[in-house]
């Protein structure tokens, strides 16, 4: 699988390559930086594994940088549409987070952000370092949350789905279920539990029935 490591340089600085030197050789490394960024260690371009290292200059502005990585997800996407690939994002910045679940619940993109090459999921089966953070949901009537539960477990068990994953993924509906967003904070929640790849799979299955 090739891996992409989109590097939001001017937010995470050299301490978002931290890991990268572990990288092999279908791993990919595109640095993004302006004018506004001075230096760039030399360790970074030494540094960095067997992965393939790009650098992209682009130009000063507001939100500049975003875009053009927002735009080079469409470009890396749309060059490998044959190819098992995966994207990752190394920013702080949670503006991407809208960026990535388009594409995951459009294309099945396999994309997430972390603020450390050596804390993205690909790298390593650590938890994001910036959990979204819990909100106590609004309190729903005891036979509407009867009838969800009834309707989120029933495709699982359908599936063959273990009875702790059921227990897990409906535990995060009810939780969100009644607050604004209800399925962004949903879908945040069990991939946040179960990881990318299975979390992905559980949202699929009940993503109608939210």
């Amino acid at each position: 699988m090739k891996r992409y490591y989109l590097i939001d340089f001017e937010n995470v600085f050299s301490k978002g390559l931290t890991g990268c030197s572990q990288l092999g050789k279908k791993d990919h490394i595109i640095l993004f930086y302006t004018n506004y960024t001075k230096y760039i260690e030399i360790d970074i371009i030494r540094e960095h594994g067997k992965a393939n290292l790009k650098f992209y200059k682009v130009h000063d502005g507001k939100q500049s940088l975003d875009m053009h990585i927002a735009s080079y997800i469409g470009y890396i996407i749309g060059k490998n549409r044959s190819d098992d690939i995966e994207i990752v994002i190394i920013s702080k910045d949670k503006d991407y987070d809208h960026i990535i679940e388009f594409w995951i619940e459009k294309k099945g993109i396999k994309i997430s952000r972390a603020v450390q090459v050596g804390m993205s999921k690909t790298f390593s089966d650590k938890k994001e370092v910036e959990p979204a953070t819990p909100q106590k949901p609004a309190e729903k009537p005891v036979d509407e949350t009867v009838e969800l539960k009834k309707k989120i477990q029933e495709p699982l068990q359908k599936e063959g789905i273990a009875v702790d994953r059921i227990n897990g993924v409906t535990s995060v509906v009810v939780k969100n279920y009644a607050e604004k967003d209800s399925k962004q904070k949903i879908y945040r929640g069990i991939i946040s539990k179960y990881g990318q790849e299975v979390g992905l799979d559980l949202y699929r299955l009940i993503k109608e029935h939210l």
